[in-house]
């Protein structure tokens, strides 16, 4: 095999002396979609230069495309070889990340083959897959969902009977986005959710062969972003997590509010997460983790192994100085004794908010209401905007909000004032069949 026709690279610069942001080698970044896409921008602003290597398409849904002229070399396929890996290291690559969710295991083998920080592959299932997740952490001892696996929509019947709890929790295995996610109120809806899901593909593009059965957690939701460095792990964000119930089985997202870093629960978030971190093996890199806090404390939903999915690092840093992405690049960079200190002080904070638009129905984003939407007090932008005319279908997942907005201000309840600004004009006039 030869490696070298897979890279897509651009010329190096001839010999030099060589700077001190140079003797940092250069970074791979693994499927750059979504907030993964501004790490390139973000190692760039540290003089770091950025591979990309594609190992699975865009989710569904996403038409992103790399920009070539932010990477050294991009890499299509093939990479799990060791002659590509070989290749990387003539690039004197030494930083090695997951973009997305469907980068989380080859960016563990390719860290492990270049002998480079990574987290250890032979448990990358543990970060990817929601059972293993689980079981990861009963084997640790830590507060987790009582969860049974299931291939067949038989299967799923027999472990709601043995769960005998209601509601329940049906999802893929392994998935994002809250993709398929489905609370089912009885034993047909178990088995409507099972159906549904068996068989097709999730948002990568991978066949769902296995859902998992959950007891379904109450409480309040929270979202905890944190970067790690051989094990000492940072957190950077919380956010206060709300849904809304649509009423047939599915909350879709409808706000989350950063917690100011000396609000009571962060601590009691923090060290839990912090905990299920090293349960699920993750030693290096970024990571976002959904916890219910409930009656007996946090218990994890889930965690994936890189950046919390649709950012905004322009408005984050707008309103706070600072990002997730950022701070990953700096745990990366950053030495030990730099990192633990970093870790052991509070996150910046300022009043932001991410917003998630719901379509009622199906339809086409109206003009007008969009030009209105960004000149109401405390919208800060869009992550992408959306194009006028863009059709729109019934928002019942992340993957189907027709886009996400920031709102940011001096207060909390400026920021209020503007979430209720945009619900009613979703409501009137933001789209039209």
């Amino acid at each position: 095999m030869n490696p070298h026709a897979l890279i897509q690279r651009r010329p190096l610069p001839a010999a030099r002396r060589a700077s001190a942001a140079e003797r940092l080698g250069r970074a791979v970044i693994v499927d750059p979609y979504s907030t993964g896409a501004h790490l390139a921008e973000a190692f760039g602003r540290r003089g770091v230069q950025a591979v990309a290597v594609q190992g699975s398409a865009p989710p569904l849904g996403r038409s992103e495309r790399l920009r070539p002229d932010r990477y050294t070399a991009i890499i299509a396929d093939g990479t799990d070889t060791v002659d590509a890996a070989l290749f990387l290291k003539e690039l004197d690559v030494r930083h090695v990340l997951a973009g997305t969710e469907s980068g989380v295991p080859l960016a563990d083998r390719i860290a492990y083959r270049l002998g480079v920080p990574g987290n250890d592959p032979s448990t990358s299932m543990t970060r990817r897959d929601k059972f293993a997740m689980v079981r990861a952490l009963a084997w640790a001892g830590l507060p987790h969902a009582r969860t049974i696996l299931a291939d067949s929509e038989g299967g799923a019947r027999k472990a709601a009977e043995e769960l005998d709890s209601w509601p329940l929790v049906v999802k893929p295995a392994a998935s994002a986005g809250s993709d398929h996610v489905v609370i089912a109120h009885d034993i047909a809806a178990v088995r409507e959710a099972a159906a549904e899901i068996l068989g097709t593909t999730d948002v990568y593009g991978q066949a769902n062969k296995a859902v998992i059965v959950q007891r379904f957690l109450t409480g309040t939701q929270f979202a905890v972003n944190s970067v790690s460095q051989h094990g000492v792990h940072r957190i950077v964000e919380v956010w206060h997590d709300r849904r809304t119930d649509l009423g047939d089985g599915r909350l879709i997202y409808d706000r989350m509010d950063l917690l100011p870093p000396d609000d009571e629960l962060v601590p009691i978030l923090a060290d839990y997460v912090r905990a299920c971190l090293d349960a699920l093996g993750i030693v290096h890199g970024p990571a976002h983790s959904e916890v219910m806090l409930t009656a007996r404390g946090p218990v994890l939903i889930e965690t994936g192994a890189r950046l919390q999915g649709g950012d905004s690092v322009p408005l984050m840093r707008a309103a706070t100085g600072t990002s997730q992405t950022d701070a990953a690049v700096q745990a990366a960079l950053d030495s030990p004794e730099a990192h633990a200190l970093r870790a052991r002080t509070p996150y910046a904070y300022a009043p932001v908010t991410q917003f998630f638009l719901q379509a009622p129905a199906n339809g086409r984003i109206d003009a007008a209401a969009i030009e209105r939407l960004l000149q109401i007090p405390g919208v800060a932008g869009f992550v992408h905007p959306p194009a006028p005319g863009t059709a729109v279908r019934r928002t019942v997942d992340l993957l189907s909000s027709p886009a996400t907005l920031y709102l940011s201000g001096d207060c909390a309840q400026q920021i209020d004032e503007a979430h209720a600004a945009v619900r009613e004009l979703e409501a009137t006039c933001m789209y039209h069949t």
